[in-house]
């Protein structure tokens, strides 16, 4: 008769190994393509002082909102990064499991609240208005960008996060209660937008630059409700993936036991 090993396996069933190499793996995109970004900008031969299209955007880097989707989706890939630092390095007694549980649980709130519904509208609107109109939203002059950092801002964090939502939570959040953090954000962003309008006359984006105030206003009452749906959104699709989880990990049971009886009869 052949032992059957156990492989380790995290509290939620999945190999240990393999989401230890996930949560490194998307991190590491998150953190290369924002950097990869900057560093680009900072060591081209481009003089931008004297492009009036791009001048005050690369002024303004900061508050693009690809950049703060990114910046959540750092964070929140970091906090599971934190936790299998947590699970290798220290031993397991009750104030590091309710550390662990306090870090799921944010992770969890941040998901929801914050990091899908910035993650799909950044993917959204940018492929939106890129197909729209590609020279006003995406011009020559940026081709100084790879191809490929261009996909690993605007389109693979989208798969990746929905990969997580899959694979990591177990339990929805309240809502309501996220609900407030992103509107919060959202005001904060479109006050931040406007307000370097008001103070320094110029758009953050240069494709604004196209539009009236009233077209940009918009936009920016469009991005708002858009984002709030896609709030809802996150959740109606967790209900989905719940389902898909449900039966996969009922398959794999099945198969498990199946396998188990027939090397108990070897």
């Amino acid at each position: 008769m052949v032992q059957n090993k156990k492989r380790k396996r995290t509290r939620n069933g999945e190999p240990r190994a393999l989401i230890h190499l996930l949560h490194v793996v998307t991190l590491s995109m998150a953190v290369w393509s924002i950097s990869h970004a900057y560093i680009i900008i900072s060591t081209t031969e481009i003089d931008f002082s004297k492009d009036k299209y791009f001048k005050h955007a690369f002024e303004n880097k900061e508050f693009l909102f690809s950049v703060w989707a990114t910046c959540s989706q750092v964070i929140y890939f970091g906090i599971y990064l934190l936790i299998d630092v947590i699970n290798i390095s220290t031993k397991k007694s009750e104030q590091v499991l309710k550390i662990r549980e306090t870090l799921y649980n944010a992770a969890n709130f941040f998901l929801f609240s914050i990091v899908f519904p910035l993650t799909l509208i950044t993917s959204f609107l940018f492929w939106v208005m890129y197909f729209w109109d590609k020279e006003k939203m995406y011009p020559k002059q940026l081709d100084m960008f790879p191809f490929y950092l261009n996909h690993m801002m605007h389109t693979m964090p989208l798969p990746g996060i929905i990969l997580y939502m899959f694979s990591h939570v177990r339990k929805e959040p309240n809502k309501y209660k996220t609900l407030l953090p992103l509107v919060v954000l959202l005001i904060l962003y479109n006050e931040c937008v406007f307000g370097i309008r008001r103070r320094k006359g110029v758009w953050v984006y240069p494709v604004f630059n196209f539009l009236t105030f009233s077209q940009v206003q918009v936009v920016a009452a469009i991005t708002m409700i858009t984002s709030i749906g896609s709030h809802f959104l996150g959740y109606y699709l967790f209900n989905i993936l719940k389902g898909v989880r449900l039966s996969v990990v009922q398959r794999l049971k099945k198969m498990e036991k199946t396998s188990a009886l027939k090397q108990k009869h070897e």
